[in-house]
């Protein structure tokens, strides 16, 4: 057991969360001081060595994180904050790397920001890190990141091809 006076960056994420239910700019306040304690991927060991018992503790963790990061990051969106919503859903991305909901909102704030190509580049980002087919795109993807993004691409614009698509080595003439 630990001492009384021990603190841990879980007990005060959870109780800034819990703060930032209110809507008001103190719960802003403490969901963004909630994230700015995520460092990385819970619980993963500095030399290492796995935490091969941890794995349900870090799962939790990181959908909470991504869960705060998210509702952090809508607000920001909501408030007409794109940069904020960027940098929200980034720290969430840091515990959560694999978390489509956080690239949805990386797509919305870019779009916000009157960003299309930014749209663009975090759609390769998430298939890259997904390791994603391009020509299996609709079953390895949830249906509202191929929704979002397929509303979000300027009309007429074709989807950009995949970041694992081998490159011709032939001359263009």
């Amino acid at each position: 057991r630990l001492s009384q006076q021990a603190g841990l960056d879980w007990a005060r994420f959870h109780a800034l969360i819990a703060s930032g239910e209110d809507d008001g700019p103190d719960g802003l306040e403490a969901l963004r001081s909630a994230l700015e304690l995520v460092r990385g991927v819970p619980l993963t060991s500095p030399t290492g060595r796995g935490y091969d018992w941890a794995v349900v503790h870090r799962t939790e963790m990181e959908t909470v994180i991504a869960e705060a990061a998210e509702r952090l990051a809508l607000r920001y969106l909501d408030l007409g904050d794109h940069r904020q919503a960027n940098w929200a859903a980034r720290r969430g991305l840091l515990a959560s790397p694999y978390d489509e909901r956080l690239y949805r909102v990386l797509m919305r704030a870019a779009d916000a920001a009157g960003n299309p190509a930014g749209v663009d580049a975090i759609w390769k980002e998430l298939l890259t890190v997904l390791d994603a087919d391009l020509d299996l795109v609709d079953d390895e993807l949830h249906p509202e990141t191929i929704a979002l993004y397929a509303a979000l691409r300027p009309k007429g614009r074709p989807r950009p091809a995949s970041p694992h698509a081998p490159r011709s080595s032939a001359p263009q003439n």
